[in-house]
């Protein structure tokens, strides 16, 4: 088997997942960076990602090698963050499997390894940027995306703290609370943001949003903390990162069903799962939360804080004209808007809070949300005539 055909097979097996890897010159030149012309042969006999989990054992029997030299291989590119493991408590091993492009292989490698050599990642960063921009962001297009927008905490406690005080509707549900979503997790972990580091080997300044922002949950959590990129993290330290994070202007994004591993914290810039909306304005590419801000004009000082913190530019002032000064407030476009809540959350004068307005619901399992996605895809990829 040639090199070229090596990773064309590989590729080809991350295309088997939901979110395809189509066949590109930045893909074969990312998968001939992460992988050995061996390791790309033997990554390949997995039969899709993740899906396929084997134990060192059956793997070994499965490409006729040695165990000892697939263990041995397998673990470094778990240490190198290219290839996930997870430990079966019920039969008391290993198991292995291929990660997709993304979510996996570009989250995993830039957050196990945030200290490269600059000069020497930043063509394969350029690499990266040109699946971010270019490929993935066509490819994460549904009529169901499978990442939606998690509205910020403090905004959305006060808001149940005012519904539970006058009965009021609609209800806010436990997929739509962060600190419900940390409730149900067995494990959590901190791990570097992967396109803050990406942005970072790009030769970006990133100095103005804190880097170790990302939190793992459960399975991807143990992954992270067991290769010594991760740091485990309790409940009460991730809720306290996460009012951090929204005051520092991030945006709280997750998957869209009730089984999830991950809550990123996305800046603006280097984000991929914001990218598709800010760049291209692609509503597909993500759900937004269920809130809208809601704002009491009152009490606003027009300071600028929350049209400078607004992720997606969604904010603005409305200078005045009449002599009594009435028309002077800030203005919001809806269709810019995400409800990530970053706008209530650093209004200090308490003048912004948030109103739920949607009832978009999730799946409640990662299976639903494939599928889901999947179904929506169809038909978005039309060629043109």
């Amino acid at each position: 088997m040639t090199q070229p055909d090596c990773y064309e097979r590989l590729r080809h097996k991350l295309n088997l997942f939901f979110i395809n890897t189509p066949k590109a010159p930045s893909i074969l030149k990312i998968l001939a960076h992460l992988f050995t012309p061996e390791e790309a042969e033997l990554l390949s006999l997995f039969n899709a990602p993740y899906l396929d989990a084997r134990t060192v054992d059956t793997f070994a029997k499965r490409a006729k090698k040695d165990i000892g030299q697939v263990r041995e291989i397998f673990d470094t590119l778990c240490k190198r963050g290219i290839l996930f493991k997870y430990f079966n408590k019920n039969e008391d091993t290993d198991y292995y499997s291929l990660m997709a492009m993304l979510p996996g292989l570009f989250e995993f490698y830039y957050s196990a390894n945030p200290s490269l050599n600059l000069e020497e990642e930043a063509r394969p960063a350029e690499w990266f940027e040109d699946y971010k921009v270019n490929i993935f962001q066509e490819e994460a297009r549904s009529t169901f995306p499978w990442v939606r927008v998690l509205p910020a905490a403090a905004p959305v406690d006060k808001l149940i703290e005012v519904n539970q005080a006058v009965s009021s509707d609609p209800e806010i549900l436990p997929f739509e609370i962060a600190k419900e979503v940390l409730d149900q997790c067995r494990r959590i972990a901190v791990i570097p943001c992967a396109c803050r580091v990406h942005g970072r080997y790009l030769g970006r300044d990133v100095s103005k949003w804190p880097i170790e922002t990302c939190l793992m949950l459960n399975s991807w959590a143990d992954f992270a903390i067991s290769q010594g990129f991760g740091r485990e993290f309790s409940k009460d330290e991730a809720e306290q990162l996460l009012h951090t994070c929204s005051k520092a202007g991030l945006v709280h994004s997750t998957m869209n069903s009730m089984q999830t591993y991950f809550i990123c914290n996305c800046d603006p810039e280097n984000c991929l799962i914001l990218a598709g909306f800010i760049r291209r304005r692609y509503n597909d590419t993500l759900t937004r939360s269920n809130f809208i801000p809601a704002f009491d004009h009152t009490l606003c000082k027009k300071c600028g804080t929350c049209i400078e913190k607004c992720p997606t530019n969604a904010l603005s002032r409305h200078y005045p004209h009449a002599s009594n000064l009435e028309d002077d407030f800030v203005t919001w476009r809806e269709e810019l808007c995400i409800g990530c809540g970053v706008c209530a959350t650093n209004c200090t004068q308490g003048a912004i809070n948030l109103q739920k307005v949607r009832d978009s619901k999730v799946k409640d399992s990662l299976v639903e949300l494939w599928q889901s996605f999947a179904a929506g895809k169809c038909g978005l990829h039309n060629k043109p005539q």
